[in-house]
């Protein structure tokens, strides 16, 4: 389910005094199917400061998604000063030095239900995850559920699929899936 707030009707323009009353959309669908282990292009990091909203501007996603997929990939992953922050629409968790991180939310992402979980779990812990990581590595979200990356910038990454199965099993138990 998805819950949609605008302004509501008004006069047009940017102007938020120029509404009416709220409209509030809701919307249901299916959940997408599983996908295979995912190959992923990494993307620089041009967001700006709304990452960190929750809004209905994916420009930026969709632009980085489609390059991934021009060049014959599943998943874009955003990336500044060598490390990985978030994929399209995706928090991160991998594993670098032998822990398993999620990007800190300071580093500019949106951060996800799911991420909160495996935090308030103690699963993951927040820390940096280069972009040259040798993996495991998750794309993660409350709609998709645990997503392994094999793939990125075309070398293989190590696939863990027990500790893909912990992250599930956490995450299931928490309701969040």
């Amino acid at each position: 389910m998805k819950i949609t707030v605008t302004r509501g009707p008004g006069a047009r323009g940017p102007s938020p005094g120029k509404g009416g009353e709220p409209t509030v959309v809701v919307t249901a669908s299916g959940l997408p199917e599983p996908r295979p282990p995912l190959r992923a292009v990494s993307v620089p990091d041009a967001r700006g400061s709304l990452v960190r909203h929750k809004t209905l501007n994916y420009l930026t996603s969709v632009l980085a998604l489609w390059e991934a997929e021009v060049s014959g990939r599943d998943e874009a992953v955003f990336v500044r000063d060598g490390e990985l922050l978030e994929a399209s629409v995706s928090n991160l968790a991998g594993v670098a030095d032998g822990e398993l991180l999620t990007p800190p939310a300071g580093r500019g992402l949106l951060p996800g239900v799911v991420r909160e979980v495996l935090l308030e779990a103690g699963t993951v812990a927040e820390g940096p995850l280069p972009v040259d990581t040798g993996g495991p590595l998750y794309c993660i979200n409350a709609v998709r559920g645990v997503e392994p990356v094999a793939e990125l910038d075309g070398r293989g990454l190590a696939l863990d699929r027990g500790l893909e199965e912990r992250l599930r099993g956490v995450l299931g138990e928490s309701g969040a899936l």
